[in-house]
Parts: structure tokens; sequence; C-alpha cells
């Protein structure tokens, strides 16, 4: 504390009055008075500036130092100090293509990015960046096709800003995400906020039972061919009941000697329903019906997030692309990552065509290419 202000404004204490309470030191401040004014200087601007540079751990230590001696010298410094230093650190850590990725935060923006041209770290840094600008953390939505892709992002911005901050982000998987805002408005649907995930394993059990039901031969209706046309038509908003109506789909059914396939999907979601139960491919067809059915909730979320970044955009299937075009609609502050030359998720029903067409949704949109290779 002595380092932080001057004599005058911390008095000393008599050595004569160590022993004996209550003192009063030689300001004529007693004991509760020096209390206070300690308290009152530990929760002043400077000292919890230096105390949030400590925090940050790389490379807030040497930060909180050169505060201090600013401090000490009278060059008062506030926050918007350490925000300073700290965005001029890692900043400087990027390239050119990198960093303006990076710093233009506002507005939609397309980056293309390939293997090794490190895309990871843009995403990474641009939460880094917001946070540093004053954002909140629970305003950023940031969405991953892994799980090991979203842990590594999480731990990544842990060291840039700290854990507490990070462990705000609303940030993982597509499915992670969604299967939390439906905990939270999944009585709207029909269902418990303790719903069932179903595995693929569990899905495919669940068909077997009904495919033997029906007394359908199981060489012909197989669970992980029902499971994988069942799949495709969430993936594509195609609920059951539109699914049986679909005389296109009733034709490549037909020829594939499954004419019931439509049949076992209704049973299928109604024995979901029945047991309150989702599986994987729920969590974005729910979430999509959600949003469309009551706009208010839509809302509530489009308000909420005001950031959203997507990693992998070239991977995106029309279910995933619709929740985060009706959730950008309102701030379009939303920032994709992708490589326009491959897409690996094709046989989950991926459109490469949301990545080419991004320019068409956004039309103010800015693009970025990070050409340089680092592997």
């Amino acid at each position: 504390l002595r380092a932080l202000v001057s004599p005058a404004e911390f008095p000393t204490i008599s050595t004569r009055h160590k022993t004996h309470l209550p003192f009063r030191s030689r300001s004529g401040l007693g004991l509760t008075d020096n209390i206070q004014k300690s308290f009152t200087i530990l929760t002043s601007p400077h000292t919890l500036t230096i105390i949030l540079a400590i925090l940050l751990k790389i490379p807030g230590i040497l930060w909180g130092w050169r505060l201090i001696f600013n401090f000490a010298t009278g060059n008062n410094q506030s926050l918007s100090s350490i925000k300073n230093l700290f965005r001029e650190n890692f900043i400087n850590e990027l390239n050119s293509s990198q960093q303006e990725a990076v710093t233009n935060t506002e507005g939609p923006s397309l980056v293309i990015a390939g293997a090794g041209s490190g895309k990871t770290r843009v995403l990474t840094y641009r939460i880094a960046q917001l946070l540093s600008q004053g954002v909140p953390a629970y305003k950023i939505l940031a969405l991953t096709f892994t799980n090991k892709a979203a842990r590594e992002m999480q731990k990544r911005i842990a060291e840039l800003v700290g854990q507490e901050i990070a462990a705000n982000l609303w940030m993982g998987t597509f499915h992670s995400i969604f299967s939390k805002i439906l905990r939270f408005e999944a009585e709207k649907l029909g269902y418990t906020s303790s719903y069932t995930i179903y595995d693929t394993q569990d899905s495919k059990n669940m068909i077997k039972a009904i495919v033997k039901d029906m007394k359908l031969d199981d060489k012909i209706y197989k669970p992980s061919t029902i499971l994988g046309r069942i799949s495709m038509a969430k993936n594509n908003l195609i609920v059951a009941q539109s699914y049986a109506q679909s005389s296109r789909i009733l034709s490549e059914d037909t020829a594939g000697k499954r004419p019931l396939l439509g049949e076992i999907y209704k049973q299928y979601q109604q024995r979901c329903k029945q047991s309150d139960t989702m599986d994987f491919d729920d969590l974005l067809l729910q979430t999509n019906i959600l949003f469309r059915d009551f706009p208010d909730i839509l809302a509530k979320y489009q308000q909420k997030f005001n950031y959203i970044l997507v990693d992998e955009y070239q991977d995106t299937n029309y279910a995933q692309y619709l929740i985060v075009k009706k959730l950008s609609d309102r701030h379009h502050n939303i920032c994709v990552v992708g490589d326009d030359a491959q897409s690996i998720y094709s046989f989950r029903g991926a459109r490469i065509e949301n990545i080419l067409n991004f320019k068409n949704d956004y039309p103010e949109y800015k693009l970025y290419k990070l050409e340089q290779n680092y592997r």
C-alpha cells in the first residue's frame, strides 16, 4: 500500500503505541479510522487495477509492477490502462491478416482459413479482444464442432483472461449449447427440463424394437440405415408428418425397398416424446421449432448474445445454419471461420453453400483471408 500512495495519504504509526489498543497515529486517526482508510485504499480503482493485472497472469505481474511505478510517481492510470496493455500484448503475437480479423469485431465477418493458418488462434484472440473491450463474457456465443476444439479454445482464452472470466462464456459444440438452451425452455415443447438425451446406440435399439413390433424384415429395415434417414430428415428440418407426406421421399424409400420408413419415423418420435427423450439430432430440430413457434424466446436469446462466433462454418448443416442465422439477425455481430474448399461432414448433411452464400446473407460483411501456413 505504501508503494501506491504518498506518506501524507497513508500515515505512519508511532512505535510506542504498537502494544496499546486503541492506538492513534500521528495524524490523529484511531484504529477504526485506519482500518476504514486502509479499506478505502484497497478498494480504490488504482489498487483494483493492479490486482486485476496480477490475476491476468500472462504477463500480468509485469504489468502490475509497471502500474505500481506509475501510481507511485503520480502517473494516474485507470482500468483502461490495463486493457490497452493487454490488447497490445496479444495483438502483437498475430500476423497482419490475423490482426485484422481479430480487431474488427463489429458487424459480420467471414474468415477464410485453411489448415495450419491459425484459425483457432484468430477465434480465441477475437474473443479475448471482445472481453478486453468490456463485452461481458455471457454475451458471447462461440460454437464449435467437437468437444476437443471447445476445450482447447476455453483453455487458451483462460490463459489470456483468466479462468473465472472464460468460464462465463457460452462456448461449446452446437449440440451442447442448444441442449443447454432446451433445458431452460423444454416445457414449452412438451418436455421436462430433465429430458434424456439418447446416444446412437439407444436410438438404434428403439428403432430395432419398432421394426420388430411392426413385423418387418430387419435385414431390409436395418436400424443403422433407418436412423441415418431419420437423421438426414431432422438436419433438414423435416418432421415425421412432413416426411410421410412427401411424395419425393416416399418414392426414394420405395425404390430402396423401405416404403414404411415414414411410419417408423413417426412411431420413433412418438416413443421418444412419451419417454421424455430427445436424440442427438432433436437438439437441433427442437431448437429450430422453439425459435419458430415462440418469437419471444428467440428475441430473448437474440438479445442475450451480442456476438456470435462459429468455427468450421463450411461443415454446418441446414438446421445449424438456420439457428445461427436467426440468433444473429438482431445484432449482425457474427464471425464465421471456415475453409471454402473443404467440408468433412457432408455425410451428416453439411452444406458448403452456407459459407459460399455468407455474402448474400450479410451484404455488409468483411472478408479476411488467412493465407500464411504455419505447419
